[in-house]
């Protein structure tokens, strides 16, 4: 008895057309500047689940710090990518608060599916 393997991957389904195509449309870049310092942030529009995760694991489950990991390792500051550690020491809370809300709370998206 003989059994068929395919190598092909699975025929994209709906919702992963759909998720696909979600994804697509949001896979540019955006800006924000930071209100106290006026530096501003360029980083991705699209925030992948997978990169956050990766960043979860390595700041051992602290939400905020895996988030500033993953803004250091995506977003560019003026222009220049900046280190963890740089980021924590020179930029003020006030800004890195406004940061986070910026690339993590997606207002727009909340008052769109409502």
């Amino acid at each position: 008895m003989s059994k068929e393997t395919s190598n092909s991957a699975p025929a994209e389904t709906g919702v992963i057309a759909k998720l696909r195509a979600y994804r697509e449309s949001h896979n540019g870049l955006s800006t924000f500047v930071m209100p106290k310092t006026v530096v501003t942030v360029v980083y991705p529009e699209f925030v992948s689940h997978g990169d956050l995760s990766r960043c979860m694991r390595m700041a051992k489950n602290d939400a905020i710090k895996a988030q500033s990991m993953y803004i250091c390792k995506h977003a560019k500051f003026d222009g220049e990518t900046i280190t963890l550690t740089d980021f924590e020491a020179f930029i003020p809370m006030t800004d890195i608060v406004s940061l986070h809300a910026e690339i993590f709370d997606d207002e727009d998206e909340d008052e769109a599916g409502e």
